[in-house]
């Protein structure tokens, strides 16, 4: 059986997404921290002071607030649905095959992908940015070093943290 209103509600969280995310750049900055993170020089090139936005960082909020917990709740609901009707063994094996898998093999990918934006962006703001150092940073970022576990850098899930949260709210329940 079918849940249209389901997928719909799924589809329609994953559209808010891309506005979320859009309105972001209007915000004076998402987090306090955000330029301490991305650089001690409070140059941002990519966002216009002028540009600033109440409308769009409290549409970000109020976006964030019920986007996240609705896919939450979404995936605890298919989750309960898929034991139901299949079994605990099925479940366990189609979340493996669906989330647990996706989420190793596109962290190893996505690693240095993520290290290497964030240099190429740290090269770019402080005007070091030319092709013997973009040429170190591509070496700098992807080799062994730059995995997680392997590496120096601590581990994080990225832009796959709610795969990960999902895991671990798969395992505990």
């Amino acid at each position: 059986m079918r849940y249209h209103g389901l997928d719909f509600l799924r589809a329609a969280m994953m559209l808010l997404g891309i506005a979320l995310h859009a309105g972001v750049m209007y915000m004076p900055y998402p987090h306090e921290n955000d330029a301490v993170l991305i650089l001690a020089d409070p140059r941002d090139p990519f966002r216009d002071i002028g540009s600033y936005s109440m409308v769009a960082q409290r549409s970000v909020f109020l976006i964030h607030f019920f986007r996240m917990p609705a896919f939450m709740l979404l995936a605890g609901f298919f989750a309960a649905l898929l034991v139901k009707n299949r079994g605990f063994g099925h479940f366990a094996k189609n979340r493996g095959q669906r989330i647990l898998l996706p989420l190793i093999l596109f962290w190893f990918i996505l690693w240095p992908m993520d290290n290497f934006s964030w240099a190429i962006g740290r090269a770019v703001m402080t005007d070091e940015a030319g092709p013997t150092s973009i040429l170190a940073i591509i070496q700098n970022n992807f080799n062994w070093n730059h995995l997680p576990f392997l590496g120096e850098k601590p581990t994080h899930t990225m832009h796959l943290w709610f795969i990960h949260y999902l895991v671990i709210f798969y395992l505990v329940s």
